[in-house]
């Protein structure tokens, strides 16, 4: 305090006088609060719903402290002063039933009586006496204070009675799943991802996750530490922790990699060729398709810090990690060595140094997608598709398929995940009708991320005869959030057919989106909420035929008309 110029002054005992301001600013609310409670007849017990709406009404009233200005507008002056219409204390006011349980011949609103604004919803609102809830109530509608005790208590102290009235357990179950895959689905969810540093730090499990990172970096001989060079500039470096899941009973493992902050590199200057094949996701679902069709098995591997298996040629300077400077090297950069995650060119040397290694087995290169590798012989067929560290093999030559992961772990440090189960975050799960593709967890966590968790759900993801338009409104206040919420709503037409076509148009406005478009997100996300777990499936038909149905209107869109 003393450091910010406060000082800390006392008056004596019982003598209120010496404490003049704070006094004349209680005195002036309580005047404001008694008028209210004793003019529209409240109980007492709603006091601190007057105080708070005297306060709201004070602080936008003209002070002649201020020399005639309103004090909100002094401290705010580029907000509204009155972001939602004001309302008398204490009148009656009708609030639309929205919970689940009311019936068609039910009342469709509430008789309430206003109480006040709230910082988390535009009022606070009381159910009257005389019009209460029907008797099917199974909880206190929102927004409702309950007549009991804790009424006396300040707003704040009351604000965590209030619950969510679409809970997301309604809409998730794993009740249909087999027990294996239950264990499976629990494992992905078990595990939270620190947000920073300084919380993997402080989590034993996600230190020492770190710390086998950084041993496998100094064994590979990643980096030399020195001075700065004159004239040269070092690019930072990040933590990025995800969760890897084990063969053996499905159990989580804490994965944390260092990533160079390669936007930072300059062309022709520390990198100049980036370009790496990345397997298609077509190239994915038609492997999982064959594998359906045939009945055979998709086996996994893990590359352990693949990246750092492809040598630099240029001159690349990067800060020490973050939580790991050398103990008496503070001021020093690691002149790179061996190609990093985050690099311009890491995928480049990377992808190169593999493919020259699984053409040495015997592999040939499909000329469609170039992150596909066969082999065929007279013993079967030899398919193999990687993403960049992650490896899905599959075909009718069992024997060739072990040789295949052994001469793989002569050549890198491989890890053998078993059965496909987890995949680009994308949920691979096997029953009796073929394979079923999920990103139920995805989804999940795009619903924590947007706050939708407690939205209602709807059963369409756009009203049909929406037509979005551009300039149809007031521009969205936060276009990048926009973008970002398309983009990740684009990964999830992976396996998620269904939003599709509706994704298709939001992401038409992506550099002039609206108020319209947002709410049409939105809409897509309280769908998709419904049905967090939806599976795409691949069973077996019996051939390799490729079926079609396409379904159009004639000259519906009113953009082009087609």
């Amino acid at each position: 305090m003393i450091q910010n110029d406060i000082l800390h002054q006392s008056s004596c005992v019982d003598t209120p006088s010496q404490n003049g301001v704070t006094e004349r600013k209680n005195w002036h609310l309580l005047e404001v609060t008694r008028a209210l409670l004793f003019q529209m007849k409240v109980p007492k017990h709603f006091w601190a719903d007057a105080v708070s709406t005297a306060c709201f009404l004070i602080n936008r009233m003209l002070s002649s402290v201020l020399n005639g200005d309103i004090p909100y507008t002094a401290l705010f002056f580029t907000k509204s002063l009155f972001p939602i219409e004001p309302r008398i204390f204490c009148c009656t006011c009708f609030v639309r039933d929205v919970r689940p349980q009311v019936t068609k011949l039910d009342p469709k609103s509430l008789k309430c009586v206003f109480l006040g604004y709230s910082l988390l919803q535009k009022w606070r609102l009381e159910i009257s006496d005389s019009d209460p809830p029907p008797a099917t109530s199974l909880g206190d509608p929102v927004p409702h204070t309950d007549h009991d005790s804790n009424l006396d208590l300040p707003i704040a102290l009351r604000k965590d009675k209030r619950s969510c009235t679409y809970p997301i357990a309604s809409f998730v179950s794993s009740n249909q799943l087999s027990s294996c895959s239950q264990c499976f689905v629990i494992s992905l969810d078990s595990v939270p991802i620190p947000n920073t540093v300084g919380e993997a730090l402080s989590h034993l499990g996600w230190c020492d996750a770190m710390k086998e990172e950084m041993e496998a970096l100094d064994g590979n001989g990643t980096w030399e530490l020195l001075p700065l060079p004159t004239g040269k500039k070092a690019i930072g470096c990040k933590w990025v922790f995800t969760v890897k899941v084990n063969p053996d009973d499905f159990v989580t493992r804490r994965k944390a990699r260092l990533v160079a902050k390669g936007y930072a590199q300059t062309y022709g200057v520390d990198y100049s060729d980036t370009f790496s094949s990345v397997a298609k996701l077509t190239s994915i679902r038609l492997f999982i398709s064959l594998a359906a069709t045939y009945d055979r098995l998709l086996h996994q591997l893990d590359i352990k810090n693949a990246f750092l298996h492809g040598y630099l040629q240029e001159e690349v300077y990067m800060e020490q990690p973050p939580g790991f400077v050398a103990q008496g090297e503070l001021g020093k950069v690691c002149r790179l060595q061996m190609s990093l995650y985050g690099l311009k060119q890491s995928p480049r040397t990377w992808f190169g140094r593999f493919s020259e290694a699984v053409q040495e087995f015997g592999m040939q290169k499909s000329k469609c997608d170039h992150s596909v590798f066969y082999r065929q012989s007279e013993v079967g067929l030899i398919l193999l598709v990687v993403y960049v560290d992650d490896i899905v093999i599959t075909g009718s030559d069992s024997a060739g398929i072990s040789s295949l992961k052994t001469f793989l772990q002569t050549q890198f440090q491989t890890k053998n995940l078993g059965l496909l189960k987890y995949f680009l975050g994308i949920e691979v799960m096997r029953s009796k009708k073929g394979i079923f593709l999920s990103q139920r967890k995805y989804v999940l966590d795009l619903l924590t991320e947007t706050g939708k968790l407690g939205a209602k759900s709807c059963s369409a993801p756009m009203t049909p005869t929406l037509q979005l338009l551009a300039g149809d409104s007031e521009l969205f206040e936060d276009p990048e959030r926009y973008r970002r919420l398309v983009g990740e709503l684009n990964y999830l037409t992976v396996t998620r057919f269904d939003i599709t076509y509706t994704v298709s148009v939001v992401s038409q406005f992506m550099s002039s989106s609206t108020v319209a478009h947002w709410e049409a997100l939105e809409q897509i996300l309280c769908y998709l909420k419904g049905a967090p777990g939806r599976c795409l499936l691949y069973g077996n038909h019996g051939h390799l035929n490729v079926e079609c149905f396409s379904d159009a209107d004639w000259a519906k869109s009113k953009v082009d008309r087609r």
